[in-house]
């Protein structure tokens, strides 16, 4: 028996996968940039989860004749001179529900799964669990990040569905400096979970704003990375589809 026979009964495989046409990207971008727009651009049906304090419009509503299933999760307000134990039983079964709702838009198997915006749903999960967003030790978050990365990764790479994880901006600080970028505000091993990572530009001009999409990276095709999409193609699909194309 050689090696590769050997190797082919532990159960290594050369033949190359075959992978679904889809995409489960992390999505940055600064207010009015077209985040929700290049969201609502990705396969039907789409299941929209909204975090919300306060009066908003409806997704389905602004974009009539998509077929969007929105389910809204209604943030109480953060006060964080509550005391820690009453904020995690506020927020606990608000976690809970979620997650159950998630793994029910995944049990689907077609379509989007879209997270609006994935910085809220981290804070939510840290108040459900501490009942707090800072003054968390180290060693305590690693049973956090597993039921994230169980979420958001795991679940969504055993079907062919498609992700959209929206996040804030915010200022970014080194030192405690400001630098004068900005940055994505969220959990900060996002980038990883997903298949590229991508970020909004508007580009204002007299004839109006121009709404475009950057790679910042992929890991299914370097040579996308950095490339800039302008309408018509700054779209779900068309970046899906050079993903995709050898």
């Amino acid at each position: 028996m050689t090696w590769r026979d050997r190797l082919t009964q532990a159960g290594f495989n050369t033949a190359l996968p075959d992978l679904p046409k889809r995409l489960i990207c992390s999505l940055d971008g600064n207010p009015k940039t077209g985040k929700t727009h290049f969201a609502h651009t990705a396969p039907e049906p789409i299941f929209y989860f909204v975090f919300d304090r306060g009066g908003r419009e409806g997704v389905a509503n602004q974009f009539p004749g998509k077929e969007i299933f929105e389910y809204v999760i209604q943030l109480p307000k953060y006060d964080p001179k509550t005391p820690a134990a009453q904020l995690k039983t506020d927020f606990e079964h608000l976690w809970e529900d979620f997650k159950l709702k998630m793994a029910l838009s995944w049990g689907v198997g077609e379509g989007t799964v879209v997270l609006d915006t994935a910085t809220e749903m981290y804070e939510l999960i840290r108040l459900g669990r501490f009942g707090k967003l800072t003054q968390i030790l180290p060693r305590d978050f690693g049973n956090l990040y597993a039921e994230m990365n169980s979420l958001l990764r795991d679940m969504a790479y055993e079907t062919s569905m498609n992700a959209v994880y929206l996040h804030k901006m915010g200022d970014q600080y080194i030192n405690d400096q400001r630098t004068g970028l900005r940055e994505r505000k969220g959990y900060k091993e996002m980038e990883y979970l997903v298949q590229a990572n991508l970020e909004t530009v508007r580009v204002d001009s007299p004839q109006g704003p121009t709404f475009c999409i950057r790679v910042k990276d992929c890991r299914l095709k370097a040579s996308v990375i950095g490339k800039v999409y302008t309408p018509p193609l700054a779209s779900f699909g068309y970046v899906m589809s050079q993903v995709h194309t050898p």
